[in-house]
């Protein structure tokens, strides 16, 4: 009986070829766009969840107020990342990255541009995930001028031969090849083509080394354990705030440094803070509702023209309706009969 009302459904469809032809049409466009907006958004929100500790690690953010108007960094002082290792107790975990600005290697005697060069502590790998194909990830980032490098930017350098062990300059810095490791996904703030060891060498890194009145790119991170009071944490910046950058007498009276903590997951969202910063711009999350928005609109227009094109048949199919109740048809096997042929509808357009 199910495959000879399937035969039924499909010969009135082929039957009726233009209006299963707009059916279709309709339906194909309307779940499109609705999925590639659903695609898209999931994408978007996806960014920096797939770390172990996302949902404890937040972003220290700098804000400058003068005059009553506060302005707002994602960039903190060189030395703010030493002093909460000293000074604060019972953080889990404290990193730094240090974008480095002059993107002009030598390798093999060649001069390449090479952006995304990124200097990061070597605890680095044990707050954001990074999938070492050679080497120790660690154990490379504490010894001075060792980078790892991402697959794309290996063979950029050496082509198919094994990079590690082999050596670039940056400046006058000799750096050798310690590992290799996965391309960051595009779903990170942080898609760095080359990691290097953190060398305290101002012009190795481009800044100086014990100023906290100047920033130049450097983010910090911290991880917080289980029940850490974010309140604690906030006091302790604020006290080194007053104490190494309200205090310094090169700082106008009327001017006020403080620092904010931003969970992880919100640094892609916030355009306060530029987001994540040089490489990657924040999203406004109001153009996220406005996306989610016209996928659904567009997803129920398809609908509602599906729901009229179904309806403009019905006095087509009345003389058909009659047949099949003078043959003994009854009222639920003509309801299963129609939804059967919209759902193979759906299923083609899904398809």
């Amino acid at each position: 009986m199910f495959f000879n009302n399937l035969r039924l459904a499909l010969r009135h469809l082929s039957r009726q070829r233009l209006n299963t032809f707009l059916h279709i049409v309709g339906l194909t466009l309307g779940m499109s766009v609705c999925l590639l907006i659903g695609l898209f958004l999931r994408y978007e929100l996806s960014f920096d969840t797939y770390h172990k500790a996302a949902q404890r690690t937040y972003r220290i953010n700098s804000s400058w107020i003068d005059a009553g108007n506060k302005s707002s960094h994602y960039s903190t002082p060189l030395p703010l990342a030493d002093a909460l290792r000293s000074e604060v107790s019972g953080l889990e975990a404290v990193v730094q990255a240090h974008p480095l600005w002059d993107e002009t290697i030598e390798v093999n005697q060649k001069i390449l541009k090479q952006e995304r060069l990124l200097v990061v502590d070597p605890s680095f790998p044990d707050v954001f995930n990074i999938e070492v194909i050679r080497g120790n990830a660690k154990e490379a980032l504490e010894k001075p001028f060792q980078a790892l490098l991402t697959e794309s930017t290996a063979k950029k350098f050496y082509g198919n031969e094994d990079p590690v062990g082999k050596t670039f300059t940056y400046k006058k810095f000799h750096i050798t090849v310690a590992g290799l490791i996965k391309d960051f996904p595009s779903n990170t703030h942080l898609p760095a083509s080359v990691l290097l060891s953190y060398v305290a060498d101002g012009q190795f890194l481009g800044h100086e080394l014990n100023t906290w009145t100047n920033v130049s790119g450097t983010t910090t991170y911290v991880v917080l354990p289980d029940g850490y009071d974010l309140k604690v944490l906030e006091r302790h910046l604020n006290a080194m705030a007053d104490k190494h950058i309200n205090s310094d007498p090169g700082i106008p009276k009327f001017v006020k440094s403080e620092f904010d903590i931003q969970p992880l997951r919100d640094v892609h969202f916030d355009t306060q803070y530029e987001g994540g910063g040089h490489w990657v711009k924040a999203v406004n999350t109001t153009w996220l509702w406005f996306f989610a928005v016209i996928g659904l609109a567009v997803l129920t227009l398809a609908c509602i023209n599906f729901v009229n094109l179904s309806t403009a048949q019905a006095l087509t199919r009345a003389k058909e309706v009659g047949v099949r109740k003078s043959v003994g048809a009854g009222r639920l096997h003509l309801i299963t009969q129609f939804l059967r042929e919209a759902w193979l509808l759906t299923f083609f357009s899904g398809v």
